[in-house]
């Protein structure tokens, strides 16, 4: 398993323990645990993580010593351990050592084969200025953009939803399948498709996320502490953007061969906020702009740049704010410093 891989399953295995994961997440996660595969890692790292965090407050209740019996009962019998069987992870901190434990002794003496249909997740991730194009297994085709991740579930199986999460940029292009709805979780963002092209713009740390519709339509919805809203149904031209901090949205008019233009290397700013506009250029060249004067960031743009380097886009900055926006590179090419005049 490699270790992004592991990373996403001890990820996945805390938000159970945590009590906030789906049935479906809950299938993925006890798949990789009865799996062949080696997921003892995974298990010392939930083990020191839960010694790390452990509350003084142990739970030794008739109750959780009753399902501890249950879990040494299925090790003895070589059974396979099931959701319902440890359900009582979610008890206490103490409780969820033992259960870790119990997991790895179990591993390492189980026979049970697996099911070549077994649910398998799988994660990719782009590095800096790296684009790449995905197809899924249902035919569908993901443009995922720099600095990206992005994992779904192969071999659906009976699931009834395509489900994928991401983090970053990716532009879909979604086989249409009225049986098995299509899912993109970012955040607190479910975006759900039929069969449709739409662009995500959902990096991590961001405040703002956006949905931008080329073809069909998209539904956005918001699930917050368990609470699900619709926010809104976009047809083509239509773009939603999402703020993070205060859970407040807008929809607004695009041109639709803007949606996803990234991936030919045209971004497109309307009325853009600077800060905005830099975060999204930063993402794409890898560069960290930063802004020695925080009343530039609110000065606002129209622009278009098409294969442009990141030197001439900075030009471009300064000619359009009339020659007061002037930069510097450091020494190491990573930072670019914006200083000047405020916006009027």
């Amino acid at each position: 398993m490699a270790n992004q891989e592991q990373e996403e399953i001890i990820k996945l295995f805390k938000l159970y323990l945590e009590g906030g994961t789906t049935s479906r997440e809950e299938a993925i996660l006890f798949d990789y645990l009865n799996s062949d595969k080696d997921v003892e890692e995974i298990l010392h790292k939930t083990i020191d993580n839960a010694w790390s965090v452990e509350s003084t407050d142990k739970d030794f209740t008739t109750a959780a010593n009753d399902e501890l019996k249950t879990i040494w009962n299925a090790i003895d019998s070589r059974k396979r351990i099931t959701v319902k069987q440890i359900s009582w992870l979610k008890y206490a901190a103490s409780i969820i050592v033992f259960c870790a434990i119990s997991l790895l002794l179990f591993l390492n003496t189980k026979k049970a084969s697996v099911s070549q249909s077994a649910f398998r997740l799988i994660t990719r991730t782009t590095s800096l200025n790296e684009k790449i194009r995905l197809v899924l297994s249902d035919s569908s085709v993901v443009y995922l953009g720099s600095s990206s991740s992005i994992s779904w579930i192969e071999n659906l199986g009976e699931q009834k939803y395509r489900t994928v999460t991401l983090s970053g940029e990716a532009f879909f292009e979604v086989k249409h399948d009225l049986a098995h709805p299509f899912i993109v979780q970012t955040g607190k963002l479910k975006t759900q498709v039929l069969g449709t092209s739409f662009n995500i713009y959902a990096y991590k740390g961001d405040d703002i996320f956006s949905v931008s519709v080329k073809t069909g339509k998209v539904g956005v919805i918001e699930s917050n502490a368990g609470v699900k809203k619709t926010l809104s149904l976009l047809t083509p031209g239509m773009q939603l953007v999402y703020f993070n901090s205060n859970g407040k949205f807008a929809v607004n008019t695009i041109e639709t061969r803007d949606a996803g233009s990234w991936i030919n290397n045209k971004f497109v700013f309307n009325d853009a906020k600077l800060s905005d506009m830099l975060l999204r250029l930063q993402h794409h060249y890898g560069v960290k702009f930063k802004l020695m004067d925080p009343k530039l960031a609110s000065c606002r743009f129209n622009a278009t740049f098409i294969d442009r380097s990141l030197t001439d886009i900075v030009e471009q900055l300064h000619l359009m704010s009339g020659g007061k926006i002037r930069s510097e590179l450091s020494e190491d090419k990573k930072t670019i410093k914006l200083w000047g005049e405020a916006c009027q």
